[in-house]
């Protein structure tokens, strides 16, 4: 009763008090981390190692098994499963609820490297992930253009879309789906590799020597250090056709001399569409610690930035999270201030 008949006698203070706590409210909320799930890290980790050209039953036997083994000593494991299918070794490990998933993933990661060693030269160094419930896209941008072929149109999106996009702070990778990938394609016969004293393997090792750029070191020359390397990064297929090639008797032919050399389209792995039509689909991932609703605003302004300086090309983003977050958001607040005026409607009733 002394609080009531204070708040009546003094209510200018009480009026300053509701005041501070209504804007710290709203600070709170226009500062507060918004995402569609909350952030959980459930106790799982995957690893996953790639070894293309093999069968399920090796991938079983050199890969998966000694992978199990491994994983299998580290503390807090309640069940490791795994999968073998042509190429690729899945291990799924569950740890106990409450372990530290960091702690028990570096000590994978430690374990797996001991057993490295015992793995065919052909495996791909074995990936650890873990399971990220905001892992999914939060926007899906969609690029499309009736003026440019589908080489040109995917070169357009990796060299300016997604390298404008993944400037954004929050943004944690972008990738690309759809279109078309030229690749330098290298046809020999065996027969006249054989007759000139060659093998696919030494032509293998030319054509990287010649496709790096080497440190040279440095020069003083003056007051001047001059720095020097060797530019031999090819660049064009002709760089390819003219790779010098040494024969055992001394003979330098050119690889275009013994070698079918084209430029083609790799083989196409995905296809994207979009209302009927061929283009090229952009998925944006946020970081782990961004906020989602930011996130989406940042990366809708660059992509009507970057419609607006190619009207040749269709920029759209068809399907984004934050609005969704937004709108629950509102809802909760309007379900605040309801409540808040239903209950002073029923203490003034009352």
């Amino acid at each position: 009763m002394d609080f009531i008949k204070t708040a009546i006698k003094r209510p200018v203070t009480v009026f300053v008090m509701i005041s501070v706590v209504l804007i710290l409210g709203i600070v709170s909320i226009s500062k507060m981390k918004m995402a569609m799930l909350p952030d959980v890290d459930l106790p799982v980790a995957i690893v996953m190692t790639e070894y293309k050209g093999a069968g399920p039953e090796e991938v079983e036997s050199l890969v998966t098994d000694k992978i199990e083994g491994a994983v299998s000593n580290v503390e807090n494991i309640d069940t490791v499963s795994s999968t073998s299918s042509d190429g690729q070794s899945l291990v799924v490990v569950n740890l106990n609820y409450g372990a530290d998933l960091d702690k028990a993933v570096s000590s994978m990661r430690d374990k797996i490297s001991m057993i490295e060693g015992t793995l065919p030269e052909d495996v791909e160094t074995p990936t650890i992930m873990k399971i990220d419930l905001n892992a999914e896209a939060v926007a899906n941008i969609v690029v499309s253009s009736e003026s440019m072929s589908n080489d040109a149109l995917k070169t357009f999106a990796e060299d300016v879309v997604k390298d404008r996009l993944e400037r954004q702070s929050g943004v944690s990778s972008v990738e690309i789906t759809g279109g078309n990938e030229k690749e330098i394609r290298i046809e020999v016969d065996p027969e006249r590799l054989e007759g000139l004293g060659l093998s696919m393997t030494a032509i293998g090792q030319i054509l990287a020597s010649e496709n790096t750029n080497m440190p040279g070191g440095v020069v003083d020359y003056g007051e001047n250090t001059i720095t020097i390397s060797s530019q031999l990064k090819m660049k064009s297929i002709e760089d390819i056709k003219g790779t010098p090639v040494k024969l055992n008797n001394g003979t330098v032919l050119q690889l275009q001399d013994f070698a079918n050399i084209t430029e083609t389209n790799k083989k196409v792995s995905s296809i994207s569409r979009f209302n009927g039509e061929s283009c090229i689909n952009i998925a944006v991932t946020k970081a782990s610690d961004a906020n989602t609703v930011t996130t989406v605003r940042e990366v809708i302004k660059d992509v009507n930035k970057l419609s607006k300086a190619n009207p040749n090309v269709e920029i759209k983003v068809i399907s984004e999270s934050g609005t969704e977050i937004e709108d629950s958001v509102k809802s909760v607040i309007k379900n605040i201030i309801i409540g808040a005026v239903l209950s002073i409607i029923v203490l003034f009733v009352f």
